[in-house]
């Protein structure tokens, strides 16, 4: 799946909230008791994902999330320094379903966030 396959406007999420918020951070966690497996972590404002088996496609998710909120800079950008990133957060009820960018119409499901394993540039 790649990343511009899976983003999404505001138009067609007509069934769920939107709301502005911000991204306090973006983690990678090694979790040793399933095997040293790799999650990516996402931590908001009241929110934050659960951990999801990201061993081999990290990086594609990683660099999805820092196009689709535009955090993109000339000489690169470490996780460490991505904090309080203004976004959009997709809600069902009082369930996240995902993101989008503060800037432009542009948002990601989290279910297909988590599973993008393919090089691809969002435009």
């Amino acid at each position: 799946m790649k990343a511009n396959d899976v983003i999404i406007t505001q138009t067609e999420l007509k069934d769920f909230t939107i709301s502005n918020d911000y991204l306090e951070s973006i983690d990678l966690e090694i979790i040793g008791h399933f095997g040293n497996v790799v999650s990516v972590r996402l931590l908001g404002n009241c929110w934050g994902t659960s951990p999801y088996v990201n061993t081999a496609n990290a990086g594609f998710v990683v660099k999805a999330l820092v196009e689709l909120l535009d955090l993109e800079e000339e000489d690169g950008i470490s996780l460490s320094k991505i904090k309080h990133v203004p976004i959009r957060t997709i809600f069902a009820g009082n369930e996240i379903k995902g993101i989008g960018s503060f800037i432009s119409d542009k948002f990601i499901l989290l279910d297909h966030l988590f599973k993008i394993n393919e090089q691809s540039t969002i435009k």
